[in-house]
């Protein structure tokens, strides 16, 4: 989950704004009417829309009259693929037609007057750990993966076992990790 936070507000009634990610290591996940799973904020009329396929999600808000709310905005639920490699990946806020304004933040935010209001934007980001069904330790998850546990499985009698190998964090490797490491491959 990514909050978007406002933590000053000289009385806002409408902004437009994009949250950009990396649509290769990130997906929205998706609600039960397939749009974009979010949480609501202080703010009560907007939409959000996810572009996957420009790698952001956009923000449309326009309220009755000013409002000086501060705190969460709102919240995009977020899921890291599992194609994933380590790193660090930027969340950023930017202008919703960066294709024309580039990544200033002009016009984005204004009052019931009309007046824009400058935004000072602390962008954040997601750190990717080691992804835990790569069991056999070559920092990606693949059809190896299954194959390096199939053959594990096959051979393990009790005892010890590599740590890789128990992808369900259970403290055991068993059948139930193949079961878990074949339902995450299914997702890819």
């Amino acid at each position: 989950t990514v909050n978007i936070n406002m933590d000053v507000n000289p009385g806002i009634m409408a902004m437009t704004f994009a949250v950009a990610y990396d649509s290769t290591v990130l997906t929205c996940i998706k609600n039960e009417k397939n749009e974009c799973d979010y949480n609501k904020g202080l703010f009560n009329d907007y939409t959000v829309v996810d572009h996957p396929e420009l790698g952001y999600v956009s923000f449309v808000n326009c309220e009755q009259s000013n409002k000086k709310y501060v705190g969460l905005i709102f919240s995009i639920n977020f899921e890291i693929k599992g194609t994933a490699k380590p790193g660090f990946y930027p969340i950023t806020i930017k202008n919703i037609r960066p294709e024309v304004y580039g990544n200033s933040l002009i016009g984005c935010f204004a009052d019931w007057r009309g007046n824009t209001i400058t935004a000072t934007v602390t962008n954040g980001g997601v750190t990717v750990g080691k992804n835990p069904c790569d069991t056999n330790g070559d920092d990606e998850f693949d059809a190896n993966d299954l194959v390096y546990m199939r053959k594990e499985l096959f051979t393990y009698i009790s005892g010890e076992f590599e740590q890789s190998l128990d992808v369900n964090k259970d403290g055991k490797f068993n059948l139930i990790d193949l079961v878990y490491i074949k339902k995450q491959f299914a997702k890819l």
